[in-house]
Formats: C-alpha cells, structure tokens, sequence
C-alpha cells in the first residue's frame, strides 16, 4: 500500500515540477512534498506496529484457549478417576494453574452457619498461597468486610463474576487483609464461578491471572462447562457415599434383612440374618422365606399377612420364627413390597429383629413395676389394683375388708449405726414373717422405707385385732444378722372397709393416721381409725401446706425466754422459741407444728432460720453494750442427723462474729440417745469449737450413764414436769436432787425450767441449781422489747441488793 502511495505522489510530482513557472513555486511544492512523505512514512510504521500486537495477542488469545482446553480435558480424566471431592478439588486447582497457566486456583467452600468462605483445596506456585489465601476472609455478607469482591458476589447472586483488569475495580473499597493478599500474587484479573451440589451452593472455584482480560469469551466458556461438570461430580460423590453408606448400614445392621425377588425367592441376606437364625446365605438362596415358620401360626395368619403386603405395600407385626437349631424365638417383622415407576412388582423386602431379650427384660420391668425388688412383696401400685379387686369381691359379698399400715418403730436407728446392708437385711426378714402370719387370700405389700401394708379381705374389727396382736408380738422376736442381735417392735394404724373408707385412697390414708396415733401412744401397739383422728389429720395436713410457705410470708417469729443466774440474780442468757402466727388459723403452737416439720423436713430450712435469727439478734444486743449474754436454739432430732450440722452451726457464728460461749445449742434426751456414737462425734466436734451444749428436759427419756459421761455437755436442764409440784411433791424434790448432784459430780452446770412460783425458786437455790426460767422471771420476750426487759430488771437487781 506505501509503495503504491509513493508512486503516485512521484507522477504527481513530476507534472507539478514541469508546470512550474518559477523557482520559489518549485521551492514550496518540494518542501511539502518531503512533509507528506516523512507522515505517511510515520503512519505505515505505526500501521505495521499495531498489525505486530493485534497478531501478538491473537496468538496469545489462542495459546490460552489452547491451554484450558487441555486443562478442561484434563479435568474431565480427573473427575472421572477421583474417589472423592477433596481429591477432584486438588488436582483440578492443580491443572488449571500448569496447563492454563494461571496464577492461583482455588476452591472455597460457604459455611452455611456463618456465611463465611473457607479455602479447602489451592494450587499455585507461590510457596505460601494458603497463608495468603486465608488473609482474605471471604463472605457472603454484603455488610462484611470481605463482602464486597468477586466471589462473595458470585456466591450471593449465583452466577459467574469475570473482572477483566483488577486496576479498574474499586480498589479502596477492599480491606487490608484482601490488598495485601492480592498485591502479594500480582492478581490483574479474576474469575469466580459458583459450585453446586444437587442444586444447593457449595461454594466457588476462583481463578486468578497475573494478566488483564485473561478470561475472554471462548475461556468463560470452557470455564463454565467445567464447573458445570464439576456440579455433576459433586452429586455423583453424594450418591455414591450413600450407596456405601446403605451398603455398610445394611451390612452392620443388628436387624435381619431378607430380599426376595417378586416370586418370593430369597436373593440376599446380611450378616444379621445369619447371626439371629443360624442359616448362612448359600442354605436359604433361592428359598421362600417360610423356611423360618415356627409352626406355631395358623396358616391364615400368614395368608392374611402376605394379602396385607400385596395390597397395602406393608405389614409389620410380632411374629414366632424357627431357628436353624429348631428353638423358637419372638421376632419384630417388617415386609413392604417395592415396586418400580410403573407400579410393577420387582421384589420385596423383609427386616426383622430379634426381640427376645426385649421380651425378658419387659418381663422384669413388669415385674420390678409391680413388686419391691428388695423384698419381692408387691409394691403400691399392685396393692391398689389388688385393694380394688378386693373391694369389688366384698362388695358383692356384703363383706368388710381391713387394711394395716405397718411401721417398724426407730428403724433409721438401725440403718444409721449398723449400715444400710443390715437395715436391708431386717427388712427382708420382717417381710418372711408377715408373709407366714396371713392367710393365703391376703396381701402383704412394702409400700416403701420401712412400711409395708396388709390387704385382708373378709376381715372385721375382731379379726383385724388379732392379727395385729399377733404381729406385734412376732414382730418383737429378736432377730439375729451377722451375729448381731436386733430387736424391734411396730406401730400399726387399721382402717375398715366400708366405715372408714370406700376406696384404697381413702383406707390407707385413714391406716396411716391411726398408725401415726399408735406412735404417739408409746409405738408397740395398734390402733384402729376413729373420727376424731379425721379431724388432726385433716388439720396435720392443713399446717404441712401453710407451713411450706410460711417462712417466705413472714409468719415465723422468735421469741426470747430469759435465764436468771442464781449465783446473783443476774440475766445469762435468753432461750430463742419459734412461734408461727398464721393470718388465717392463727397462733399455732410449737408443740403441733414441730413434729409436722420434722416430718416434711422444712424443720431443717427453718431450724437454720431461728438459728441464723438469733445469732444476729445476739449479736445485736452485744453491740448494743449488753454483755455476757448467750442465746440458746433447740435443734430437732432431723436437724441433728443432718450430716452439715456443725458447718452450718460454725457459719453462722463466723458470719456474725459471735464468741463461741454466746451460741448454746440445746438437744433433747431422746435425741441425744438416738444414736449416742454419732451424738458423741457431733457433740465433741462443736465442744472442740467451744459452743455450749445442753440437754434439754432431762430425766424424761432413757438416758445411759455410760453414755451420759462421755458426751460433751455444758449443762443439764430440768424439766417443768420435775418442777411445778415442789416443794409438796417429795419424790420431784428427790429427783431434782439426784439430777443436781449428777451434774456437779460430771461438771455440768443445771437450769431449771418452769419456775413459776417463789417457793420453787427458793428450793432450787437452796440445793444448788444454777439457773433457771420460767413465767416467774418472765414469760417469752419479742426481740424488741429485751433491751428494756434487761435494763429494768438490773434496776430490780441492784435495789434488792
């Protein structure tokens, strides 16, 4: 084209040059002739350059395509051989960055739980591409920081995202972490295609080229169908892990499975089969399953069975099979017949489990549901049933029926000194002796700890006495376990069919409180329901619900009766007395409710209240400048057996810093002799700590001597029974006198409770007691009104002296 150019400027040269008419015009034509010349010279270079570089990236458009051509196929082998996605994702990454010559490739995968892109499989040749990769921090969250480049977009509006120049994108816009990932690859442009996997987002493969516009159509293209395949794969591997996956389940299943063909022939078993049968595959292959029939069905039983699962494509039931070894056994049996898209028979399958060991161990629970495991007497749930058995069958009769509720006197004495394993022991041997004094028509059931229940039908108030007679005295026989000889007695509460009650609820709930009267009478002995026992356990079970709230409403109060020495007249301390003023029933007397909360145990929530009250009342008056004063709590036999007793004593005197001789614990005989080794431990434990320990009302239990030496005893009260009859009554005089002299002699210092008169004050003086209290001193004190009761009587004090 330039040489053609030329020529025709020369022609049109050469006729200017014979048309000049002078030598200034050929001057000019010459000088504008070489300008154009030196131009179109500049444009043919300029031409020829761009010619050079539009060919230049045609052959490098083409070798690239070339190179992810090889890639794609390479791929494809890969997909093909891979066992499973983290080695397809490997050497996928792999090829495309040696074949297509890329930079980085690199699978990531979304974290559906925090929207999050992880790397799980790259290939580059930058050593440290994974450390790179992870300071990307990728998200589907548009609002995140690595919200906002190609792959977070690909993923979030599923669909490929191509950027051609990396130069032209927002680059201000990314964060630090995501700059200095791609400034340290070099990355000009990238591709971020989105992976799926049966239809749900996987993640993304991403390509990166250290070249502009490295992915043109024709790779966008390729790069699709690639991902495409790849989307397959993905779904292939899930198939394939759930086919191993049911090939295993079904291998390792502890059901028997069965396939049979759709003429009823056996084509496979597991490994179950064989281990619950004893037939092995190659005995049953091509036989009808009722090689296993027991006999024991009915022929229609199985013809029902197989019309159900031809009609219904399911049966499933409890059926009798016959083992290889001919024993028979219980099964759990499936059949559902399967059919193909047509609705053609093609075969059915049989699972079946093994229930024999269910059965046993249903039988034993029914069992143990039914009857005490200790004992092998029937418990309470098989005592109603039984009671309303029996209650129907008199009824039609115009019989009576009886019921005795049992309970061993001071059982828990025996569990707390000699063990449970003994206690257990009693208990079964009392439950043999129960068993041979019924007749056979009658229940004997535990109904739990140490209570059991006779169920005597036909039994009147005659018959039930005699039986109650009899058991006392059968039940009073010593009983020896492992050389040691128990002895033991019973308290039994009897309630009448139909006078005291209609039902089993009511019959036992009328036994159990004629049984809690036998107790309060002395225990050994019996008692039949009145009434009148209505009336207190209506009213017992009245102040168990009040008193469970009571504490939290504010309804307990404590009082403070105070203890005079009669060294000189002095106040040494007060006794704390609990008092419940309930805003509906009233004042209620400690001597109704103490026992109700011993037996619910809220005595020991608000034992530890009255004690925590009257440590910081003490304390208190101390700072209020009264001193030498102490403050006693009575503790419960419950509280006692608690075995925090003594940390929960020793909190309470460091929470309010008091002085150890401020805080006096005071326990009743009875509870002291209830299990004297352990009372010994406590008593010493709190003695070592430097409380002061009374024995509140003695004389009036059974204390030992023995015992009485080695506890750890600050003083010894005595009771008002002792007191209000002196001086007339000669023998409370001599008792009074033997409990003083007892006390001196073991170190014990004597209180005197109930003093009411000033002949009985003057006695006790004069034979030595310590202190005293009493209504002659004053009657129980609310909190507030004792500074002014202690300030007055020092008054009266000082005067008289």
């Amino acid at each position: 084209m330039f040489v053609i150019f030329s020529l025709s400027w020369i022609i049109a040269f050469s006729i200017a040059v014979a048309e000049a008419d002078d030598h200034h015009h050929l001057h000019v034509l010459i000088v504008g002739s070489l300008s154009y010349l030196l131009f179109a010279a500049g444009y043919f270079i300029y031409y020829r350059i761009q010619e050079i570089a539009d060919r230049k990236r045609d052959d490098e458009r083409i070798y690239r395509l070339n190179q992810f051509y090889a890639a794609r196929c390479f791929c494809s082998r890969v997909m093909a051989s891979s066992r499973s996605p983290d080695e397809m994702f490997r050497k996928i990454c792999h090829a495309i960055v040696e074949y297509a010559d890329m930079t980085v490739a690199w699978v990531g995968w979304l974290n559906p739980h925090d929207d999050a892109v992880y790397p799980i499989s790259s290939y580059s040749r930058f050593p440290n591409i994974v450390e790179l990769l992870q300071l990307l921090k990728l998200s589907v969250d548009e609002t995140a920081p690595g919200g906002k480049g190609a792959v977070a977009t690909a993923l979030r509006e599923h669909h490929p995202v191509w950027t051609p120049d990396i130069g032209k994108i927002l680059y201000e816009e990314q964060p630090d972490s995501w700059k200095t990932a791609i400034t340290s690859l070099n990355i000009r442009s990238i591709a971020a295609l989105p992976l799926k996997q049966n239809n749900i987002l996987y993640g993304a493969l991403c390509v990166y080229s250290d070249v502009p516009n490295a992915f043109d159509n024709s790779v966008q293209d390729l790069m699709t169908d690639l991902v495409s395949d790849i989307d397959f794969a993905l779904g292939h591997f899930v198939h394939e892990e759930q086919l191993q996956l049911s090939a295993q389940i079904i291998e390792q299943s502890s059901e028997g499975l069965i396939l049979l063909d759709n003429s009823g022939r056996i084509v496979m078993v597991n490994a179950a089969f064989t281990m619950i049968t004893g037939y092995g595959f190659d005995e049953v292959r091509g036989k009808p399953p009722d090689i296993l029939s027991s006999g024991i069905h009915e022929k229609d039983f199985y013809t029902a069975m197989w019309n159900s699962v031809n009609e219904g494509d399911m049966w499933q039931g409890e059926v009798f099979n016959r083992r290889k070894d001919t024993s028979i056994h219980p099964v759990w049996l499936s059949i559902k017949a399967m059919r193909d898209d047509n609705g053609i028979l093609t075969h059915y399958i049989i699972r079946f489990t093994d229930v024999t060991k269910h059965k046993e161990v249903e039988e034993k629970a029914q069992w143990f549901s039914h009857f005490d495991a200790l004992t092998g007497l029937p418990n309470r749930i098989l005592l109603r049933e039984r009671c309303r058995m029996a209650l129907s069958m008199v009824q039609r009769k115009s019989e009576s029926l009886g019921m005795m509720l049992i309970d061993l006197d001071n059982f828990r004495n025996v569990n707390d000194s000699l063990g449970h394993d003994m206690g257990d022991h009693l208990l079964k041997q009392f439950a043999n002796r129960l068993r041979n004094v019924v007749r056979e028509q009658d229940t004997v059931a535990r109904i739990g700890g140490d209570e059991f229940v006779l169920l005597l039908p036909g039994a009147d108030t005659d018959a039930a006495a005699f039986l109650a007679e009899r058991l006392i005295s059968v039940a009073a026989q010593s009983y020896t376990i492992d050389g040691n000889e128990i002895s033991l007695t019973t308290s039994i509460g009897i309630a009448l069919y139909p006078c005291d009650g209609t039902d089993f609820d009511m019959l036992l709930r009328n036994a159990d409180t004629a049984m809690y009267r036998a107790k309060e009478s002395g225990r050994n002995d019996y008692c039949f329901f009145t009434e009148e026992m209505q009336t207190r356990s209506t009213r017992r079970l009245q102040l168990d619900s009040a008193m469970r709230r009571a504490l939290e409403r504010n309804q307990f109060t404590v009082y403070y009766q105070p203890k005079m020495s009669l060294k000189d007249d002095r106040i040494v301390g007060f006794e704390a007395l609990l008092r419940w003023n309930h805003p509906e029933l009233g004042p209620i007397s400690p001597v109704e409710f103490i026992p109700i909360a011993e037996n619910n145990s809220e005595i020991l929530i608000i034992g530890e209240w009255v004690m925590r009250t009257a440590a910081r009342q003490i304390r208190e008056w101390l700072d209020k400048g009264f001193a030498n004063l102490s403050v006693a709590v009575n503790l419960s036999v419950v509280q006692f057996r608690h075995p925090r007793l003594v940390e929960v004593i020793l909190d309470i005197q460091d929470e309010f810093k008091l002085p150890p001789e401020c805080l006096h614990v005071e326990l009743t005989e009875g509870v002291a002799m209830t299990n004297t080794m352990a009372a010994i431990t406590v008593m010493d434990e709190l003695n070592r700590h430097g409380l002061c320990i009374s024995i509140d009302d003695f004389g009036t239990g059974y204390s030992s001597l023995a015992y009485l030496k080695r506890f750890s005893v600050y003083s010894l009260k005595i009771d008002r029974s002792f007191v209000k009859d002196i001086p007339a009554d000669a023998d409370d005089m001599a008792i009074i006198d033997a409990v003083i002299s007892l006390a001196q002699s073991l170190g014990m210092v004597t209180i005197a409770e109930g003093v009411e008169t000033e002949e009985q004050l003057a006695f006790l003086r004069e034979r030595g007691c310590a202190e005293i209290q009493g209504y002659l001193l004053s009657r129980p004190i609310p909190a507030e009104n004792i500074p002014a009761f202690l300030v007055e009587h020092e008054l009266k004090r000082n005067l008289s002296y």
